[in-house]
């Protein structure tokens, strides 16, 4: 039997003294057992604490954004409904671009619920749909409204090979790198003229030593169901790079960042296989983040004083980090992957 290590067991010597008789006499018989059961409970309290990560300052999650206007992609689940109820909460006007659908519709009265804001609304986008991007843009500039915060949280991860949209386009790259390049390019203008504005995109850890192939960003070749996600999230960090230096001289920062390995529904319509190894490791879940803890480097980027000196930083637990990928830190491929992806969606 494993050992205990002596400051739990002089701990519990400490407890067992002022227990009661029947109690002391189970510990006598089983004292090692419960020993290590009480230290199992104190690493798996350690490890959960730390795999919650960084967190956004008090400071900036009590600012008062009365007048700010943010546009969350996906912002109807997992972390981009809790930035999108945060920011709600600091009295933000907050639009949630997402498919029309009952998810959508709980989420924004949800919103308004929780955060006693009015100034919460849905608005029709499927991201990875060049023309229902171009229709949500063209709403938005004949609404007149500005924006403060465009974060491109939306996000997919194929389990089923390659698919396509009805557009041609490789689903994982349009939805997660074409749809907010273009949704980005399209309402820049906004963004620039609102002044002090932000725009935040959600990456991933999953573009380690990643490389894209410019010449088939379609990845029409060597389609890997892992390896095109991480991609398309290698694309949102060269994007990240490629915008900032174009936004040199403008009250605009732009960051990416990785939220963490999150309890979200990225696993939906996976293979049944999948969803049963899902299950059986759900004791491991606990290393996972929480959507609200996933959050946290988002609002960071959105609010924080600190993020807005680090134009096309890259951020993890509200902390810059360094890109993993030798192609992700190339000026010259994040050229060519903005021009690119500017023909693939007719800019």
């Amino acid at each position: 039997m494993p050992t205990v290590p002596i400051q739990i067991q002089q701990a519990l010597d400490r407890v067992v003294a002022n227990l009661p008789s029947p109690a002391q006499s189970f510990l006598a018989r089983h004292g090692d057992k419960v020993a290590i059961a009480a230290a199992g409970i104190l690493v798996a309290f350690v490890a959960r604490k730390i795999a919650a990560g960084g967190k956004a300052s008090k400071a900036d999650l009590t600012k008062d954004l009365t007048g700010k206007v943010a546009i969350i992609t996906g912002g109807n689940g997992g972390i981009g409904y809790e930035t999108a109820l945060q920011l709600a909460k600091q009295n933000a006007t907050v639009c949630i671009a997402a498919r029309p659908s009952p998810k959508t519709t709980q989420a924004v009265e949800s919103i308004r619920q929780k955060s006693k804001n009015p100034h919460v609304f849905a608005e029709d986008l499927d991201v990875q749909s060049l023309k229902s991007v171009r229709a949500f843009a063209e709403r938005w500039r004949k609404s007149g409204s500005k924006i403060h915060w465009l974060i491109n949280n939306a996000g997919v991860s194929s389990h089923n090979g390659r698919q396509v949209t009805p557009e041609g386009l490789e689903t994982m790259i349009a939805t997660n790198h074409l749809g907010h390049f273009l949704l980005t390019n399209l309402l820049l203008d906004i963004i620039v003229a609102s002044g002090h504005a932000r725009i935040i995109n959600v990456s991933s850890e999953a573009h380690r030593n990643r490389e894209l192939d410019l010449d088939d960003l379609n990845r029409e070749k060597g389609f890997g169901n892992y390896s095109t996600y991480g991609e398309s999230k290698l694309a949102n960090v060269m994007f990240t790079a490629a915008l900032a230096r174009r936004l040199q001289g403008t009250d605009v920062i732009t960051q990416s960042l990785h939220p963490g390995v999150v309890r979200t529904e990225l696993i939906r319509g996976a293979p049944l296989w999948i969803r049963i190894v899902s299950v059986l490791i759900t004791p491991l879940k606990i290393l996972a983040k929480t959507p609200w803890e996933g959050a946290q480097t988002t609002l960071h980027c959105a609010l924080s004083q600190e993020a807005g000196y680090l134009g096309g930083a890259y951020w993890k637990d509200c902390q810059v980090c360094s890109v993993r990928s030798k192609q992700g830190r190339d000026k010259e491929a994040q050229e060519k992957l903005w021009n690119v992806s500017a023909k693939i969606v007719g800019l």
